[in-house]
């Protein structure tokens, strides 16, 4: 059984599994970071932390996401691979 004080990562998460926790809040409509999970670490804390997102409310960008240029290294090796 896991209850409310128990800890995220003592019970096996890890950064993987934050991200996804903080995704999957995100489809729930709450918003909450992987950062905030490495702080708060309990189910407990973070009900604290985690804001309700609004419907008609901007997105907010994920940490961590998008396009990403491309560095010389991997320039050079996806002109070997055309």
């Amino acid at each position: 059984r896991v209850g409310v004080e128990d800890g995220f990562f003592e019970l096996g998460g890890d950064s993987i599994s934050s991200m996804q926790l903080a995704s999957r809040a995100r489809q729930a409509g709450l918003i909450l970071t992987p950062r905030q999970v490495f702080e708060e670490k309990t189910a407990e804390r973070l009900a604290m932390v985690a804001e309700t997102a609004e419907s008609d409310a901007a997105p907010v960008a994920d940490v961590g996401t998008g396009v990403v240029p491309w560095t010389p290294v991997m320039r050079a090796l996806g002109e070997r691979a055309a």
